[in-house]
């Protein structure tokens, strides 16, 4: 290094991107202007925004107004959606949101104040998503089930590949006069009038 300052600049900006490119997600980096410092290649791909929306010193607002106009903010006016989406960054307040593209990806965006501008992180959560709901799905299953095998009127169990008993409900305490827990392990055999 020759301790020139434009060398010294150049070095710390290489080393930043090289930092921006580890992370894991999408990071843009504004200033207090809303115009792009430096973003990593996630964020363009994360958001599908062409490149040159993305080059330093760009407005902010342009890449907003593309998308949605592409309608990633959903139906409606563009301008009024570009509006909205950039009073997010106005009162300089950080914020964190999840939306959904048309194409079905979910991206979760942070957003940060930070001296002099603004730092905004996207992150794909799509399986995330998928996988929560897949759990609500066999949540709300699991809930039928029970509530199905516990209103039955009917001797209801199950019993292992074994031969006994490892859930029944409550009609057997009726009919057999026993604990319905204490039938747990009985083999269904000893049960057969």
């Amino acid at each position: 290094m020759d301790g020139s300052s434009a060398g010294s600049t150049q070095d710390t900006s290489s080393m930043l991107q090289g930092v921006l490119n580890t992370l894991g997600g999408g990071v843009i980096i504004f200033d207090s202007e809303l115009r792009v410092v430096t973003s990593n290649a996630l964020a363009q791909e994360l958001l599908d925004i062409p490149a040159e929306l993305m080059k330093p010193g760009q407005d902010w607002i342009e890449s907003v107004r593309f998308a949605a106009e592409r309608g990633d903010y959903g139906p409606g006016d563009a301008e009024e959606l570009t509006t909205q989406v950039i009073s997010l960054f106005a009162p300089g307040d950080a914020y964190t949101l999840t939306r959904q593209r048309p194409d079905g990806a979910f991206l979760e965006i942070h957003g940060r104040p930070i001296e002099s501008g603004f730092v905004t992180r996207f992150r794909d959560v799509t399986d995330q998503r998928r996988n929560e709901e897949a759990l609500r799905d066999v949540t709300r299953s699991r809930q039928r089930y029970q509530r199905f095998f516990e209103l039955s009127d009917d001797l209801l169990g199950m019993a292992g590949s074994d031969g006994r008993l490892h859930t029944v409900n409550q009609e057997w305490e009726k009919i057999l006069g026993r604990d319905a827990a204490a039938l747990s392990g009985e083999p269904l055999i000893n049960l057969v009038f």
